[in-house]
């Protein structure tokens, strides 16, 4: 259930902005 390639460490994570992928660590 991810959007795009994030690390497990962050699940809860909002919509990003459009064609921007940034994980939040």
């Amino acid at each position: 259930n991810a959007t795009y390639l994030n690390p497990p460490s962050h699940q809860h994570i909002p919509e990003p902005p459009e064609g921007v992928i940034m994980p939040r660590r």
